[in-house]
């Protein structure tokens, strides 16, 4: 018997095995996977830079996404010579009546508020990570992007360096606190074996050779573009440019399997439309460039948010025996959708509210304000209808969250933490 081994970076060998039970390794001799130089050097360069058991041991999507991050890495990084290069100018790095104290307290003051806006940023919207992964992804990007070009313009204006620099320190510690936790959020998605600590380690691997790659050019981008101000914002506006693109197009290419409002909906469309279900498809048809990430179904809302006017009262009975038997009271009025969760709800719970209350705003649109009983009594009979729909849809939506791969209990649908008991 001859038996093949191959290893986790494509090394192979052959085994002989024979009937008497004798075992004799022998080199492979084919030339595709002969141990070359150049398999010996992907063989090194894997081990470092790639997750073990790579490319079966990560999405499929992993190297995409690796390749654009690594170039937006590296714009970054030669950006932030050139910035740093401004920065140094603007304080009065270089000129002779330039005091060393006012250029210290102003670099001081700089990172003081750098630290105040992270505090800020990290208390208006740190729960709100988990349900926008890629639309806080890009955002932490883009905010970057401005912080940095805040800097490359504070030598123009020198009466507003403070200013600028200030604002542009918020920014970049925006885009940290933003980086930081989306980072850690795709790196599980990434890791398909319980492999996160080695993602993670491969990662850092990845960005400390960005780094290294980084100083080099960027010593000679600095030499190219010294004493020509002109030279260094046309290239700090092209790697702009290219930083941009790379980020979106990275972004674009995650599949994630965790279910937000927006991926929610596009799968409840289309197991009702009878379209494609799978990961790819729905991420095809995600929207990555909206701002701010709001849904139109509320989950967890308050009960004055829910139900307004004189005939509140009669809305909520009338609601709750149309969702007789449920974990979920729905409501609609406006544009919007709302929920009240019964003390106890869990996510199977959620996913049923969530998807009732979709197929509520797939039948219409707009609900005006009830002005008389039977106003309460037609969108109750639209209530029982989107529920009857959901019944007899659900079974369909669960077996295609299991056989694509989605995770249904991995929900970021952003509900609200009140929740309510009642009885009939």
């Amino acid at each position: 018997m001859r038996v093949r081994e191959i290893g986790a970076a494509g090394t192979a060998a052959v085994w002989l095995v024979d009937k008497a039970g004798g075992v004799q390794r022998r080199a492979h001799l084919s030339p595709r996977i002969s141990a070359s130089a150049r398999e010996r050097l992907w063989s090194l360069f894997a081990r470092v830079f790639l997750p073990d058991g790579f490319p079966h041991s990560v999405r499929p999507e992993y190297a995409t996404y690796q390749l654009y991050d690594t170039l937006q890495a590296l714009c970054s990084y030669l950006r932030g010579i050139l910035t740093t290069t401004a920065i140094l100018e603007a304080s009065g790095v270089g000129n002779e009546t330039a005091s060393p104290l006012a250029a210290a307290v102003a670099w001081v003051l700089r990172d003081g508020f750098g630290m105040l806006g992270s505090l800020i940023f990290a208390f208006c919207v740190g729960s709100r990570f988990d349900g926008g992964v890629k639309e806080w992804r890009l955002f932490a990007d883009l905010i970057n992007d401005v912080g940095l070009s805040l800097d490359m313009v504070a030598p123009l204006l020198p009466h507003r360096v403070l200013l600028l620099t200030s604002c542009g320190a918020m920014c970049k510690t925006m885009c940290g606190v933003a980086a930081g936790a989306t980072r850690a959020s795709i790196t599980a998605h990434f890791a398909l074996r319980d492999n996160l600590a080695d993602v993670s380690t491969k990662e850092g691997a990845q960005e400390t050779a960005v780094s290294l790659v980084g100083l080099l050019v960027g010593l000679a981008l600095a030499r190219a573009v010294h004493l020509s101000h002109a030279r260094a914002r046309l290239l700090f506006a092209l790697l702009t440019a290219v930083h941009v693109l790379a980020n979106y197009r990275g972004v674009r290419s995650l599949c994630l399997c965790s279910l937000n409002a927006q991926r929610a909906a596009l799968l409840v469309d289309a197991v009702a439309n009878g379209a494609p279900a799978d990961r790819a498809a729905i991420a095809r048809r995600e929207r990555v460039l909206r701002w701010p990430v709001a849904s139109r179904v509320l989950l967890g809302v308050r009960l004055g948010d829910a139900f307004r006017g004189p005939l509140a009262g009669l809305a909520l009975a009338a609601a709750a025996e149309a969702c007789a038997g449920e974990r979920h009271v729905l409501w609609a009025e406006g544009g919007r959708v709302r929920a009240l969760l019964r003390d106890g709800c869990e996510q199977a719970d959620m996913l049923r509210a969530f998807v009732h209350a979709r197929l509520l705003l797939r039948a219409r649109t707009r609900w005006p304000p009830v002005a008389s009983a039977a106003d309460v009594r037609e969108r109750c009979t639209e209530v029982a209808a989107a529920r009857a729909e959901m019944c007899a849809l659900l079974p369909r939506l669960l077996d295609s969250v299991r056989e694509h791969g989605w995770s249904a209990l991995r929900l970021h649908l952003g509900e609200g933490a009140h929740r309510y008991s009642w009885e009939a």
